[in-house]
């Protein structure tokens, strides 16, 4: 199965977040199911929008994951381990 991941900061209202999100459900629209689309972000965002756009996404199929549960910067320094270790 291909993996796609859009890595984003966090699930915040924003410019680059709304083009992951749009591009992984248009993509999602017309491929075959041995194809996974994967929202990533940096660090976890517990905002009542994120929670909502995760549950939407959910919905769609599309996965989504926090690569760390930690601080914004310490996040920089974890998220590359846990991006391979998801692929």
């Amino acid at each position: 199965m291909a993996k796609f991941f859009h890595l984003i900061t966090s699930f915040q209202l924003g410019g680059t977040e709304i083009i992951a999100f749009n591009l992984a459900e248009h993509c999602k629209l017309g491929e075959s199911e041995d194809i996974e689309f994967i929202v990533a972000e940096l660090y976890t965002t517990k905002s009542t929008y994120s929670i909502e756009k995760k549950q939407e996404l959910a919905l769609k199929k599309i996965k989504t994951i926090s690569l760390s549960k930690s601080s914004k910067r310490f996040s920089l320094i974890v998220a590359p381990f846990s991006l391979v270790y998801h692929h």
